[in-house]
């Protein structure tokens, strides 16, 4: 197993926990800072990538964007910006 580690608030963590673990939390303040272990596996399965060029092609694609239209691409944790955010300079 490996052990990912950090540090954040409870009120940061509730949201992820499932329900019957979240009443364990109860004496302790949102902005409590508290140690988060997450254990995950040693070798994790590698991501298979995909050619998504070809597979617009293999679908009768002509248009790259209209794929992507189609079928969007699932990005976890995405950063989203502000409309200011994306018109700094």
């Amino acid at each position: 197993m490996q052990a990912i580690e950090f540090q954040t608030t409870v009120k940061k963590i509730v949201s992820a926990m499932p329900e019957e673990k979240r009443n364990e939390l109860d004496a302790h303040t949102e902005d409590e800072t508290v140690r988060v272990i997450v254990l995950t596996s040693a070798h994790p399965k590698p991501r298979q990538k995909r050619d998504l060029l070809q597979d617009a092609k293999d679908k009768g694609y002509e248009d790259f964007f209209e794929y992507l239209m189609d079928h969007p691409l699932d990005i976890p944790n995405p950063i989203r910006y502000t409309r200011d955010e994306l018109h700094e300079r």
